[in-house]
C-alpha cells in the first residue's frame, strides 16, 4: 500500500508525521472509532512507517499501541459479519 494516502500525513522518513498521524489515530479510537467501519485508514501502511522509523526510541511502542488499536477494530468488523450498519438485519 503507498504511503501517500491522502487521508493521513504519512511521508516517507518523516518521524514528526508519523507521530502526528498516531496522535489522531489515537483520538479517533479514545472516541469509539473502533466501533464504526472505517473508510481510508491505512493501518499497513502506517505499521509499515512505524517498522521503518524504528531508529526512533518511541517506535516500537507506538507500533505495539497502534497494532492494538487496529486488531480490535478489525475484531470489531469480522464480528459484525455482513451486518452493515449495525441493526439492519
Amino acid at each position: 500500500m503507498p504511503s501517500s494516502m491522502p487521508c493521513l500525513p504519512l511521508h516517507r522518513g518523516e518521524y514528526y508525521y508519523l507521530d502526528k498521524t498516531c496522535k489522531i489515530l489515537r483520538e479517533y479510537y479514545r472516541l469509539g472509532g473502533a466501533g464504526f467501519y472505517a473508510i481510508n485508514i491505512p493501518p499497513m501502511a502506517l505499521i509499515v512507517e512505524m517498522l521503518e522509523q524504528s531508529a526512533h526510541e518511541d517506535s516500537h511502542k507506538l507500533l505495539a499501541e497502534m497494532k492494538s488499536y487496529f486488531l480490535d477494530h478489525c475484531d470489531y468488523i469480522v464480528s459484525r459479519g455482513e451486518n452493515y450498519p449495525p441493526g439492519t438485519r
